[in-house]
């Protein structure tokens, strides 16, 4: 569990709520069509926009936000250096029983590929293709979020507009204006509630674990083309090195087999 992402849902819903009950009472916010017309019509606009698959591909990976498990870029780089060593100094067949034991599918991909003498070009454009195609995977998944943090705004608004016109065409009665102009104005604050709370947070931290994501990647194709030339492992780390935060990086060391 990623409870730094826990605690920021727990403290923005329960800050929005705190101040709604300090002087006030949940009632009062309370609107079923409002939600039915925020929240349908975002979907609604969503799976417009998007492929049903995408948007149902985008809901599951919404856990992505709160686990826990992510890859830290030195440890993969940490495997592509035991990788290189181990092809330099046992040869690739002992490459090959650390691919069984790696746990990234990128990693096994990568040695399938050096180990059966495929041509250095080929390499580069199989794990490039891989690399787009995970990027632009998770880009759609992202982009669903963004999309659905612009729609439930707009349509929070819509659904005000609505209420007004409702309100003001029954204004024989001036008491039940300021009522009606309250429920009027919860579609609003759903839209900009489930925009600034919800949405727009995941589609910032889906962003951020596909930067890890794509640069623990880079990792492995660097190593993947500096194994394939029989390059040292040291030439392999200083490729690799750049893409991790300076404040990051560990030393380079041998490792040991």
């Amino acid at each position: 569990m990623d409870f730094g992402s826990l605690i920021g849902v727990i403290s923005g819903m329960g800050m929005v709520f705190g101040a709604i009950l300090y002087e006030g009472n949940l009632e009062q916010f309370i609107n079923v069509p409002g939600m039915m017309i925020v929240m349908g019509g975002t979907l609604s606009a969503t799976l417009l926009n998007f492929k049903l698959k995408d948007v149902l591909d985008g809901f599951k990976a919404v856990h992505r936000v709160f686990t826990s498990h992510r890859e830290n870029p030195n440890d993969v780089l940490t495997e592509m250096l035991v990788i290189s060593r181990t092809a330099q100094v046992k040869g690739h067949a002992a490459v090959e029983q650390l691919a069984k034991e790696s746990h990234s599918w990128f990693v096994k991909k990568t040695i399938e590929l050096t180990s059966e003498n495929t041509d250095e070009s080929i390499i580069r454009s199989a794990l490039r293709a891989e690399i787009g195609s995970v990027k632009l995977r998770n880009m759609t998944t992202e982009d669903i979020f963004r999309k659905m943090s612009m729609y439930a705004p707009a349509f929070g608004m819509i659904g005000t507009l609505i209420g007004l016109i409702q309100m003001l065409s029954a204004m024989e009665d001036p008491s039940n204006v300021g009522p009606a102009m309250a429920t009027a104005l919860t579609t609003t604050f759903y839209g900009s509630f489930l925009s600034t709370v919800i949405f727009t947070p995941i589609a910032g931290k889906l962003k951020s674990r596909t930067i890890e994501s794509v640069t623990n990647l880079e990792i492995i194709y660097i190593g993947a083309v500096s194994i394939k030339r029989g390059e040292h492992p040291l030439s392999l780390y200083e490729q690799a090195i750049a893409l991790i935060p300076v404040g990051s990086r560990r030393p380079f060391q041998i490792p040991d087999l």
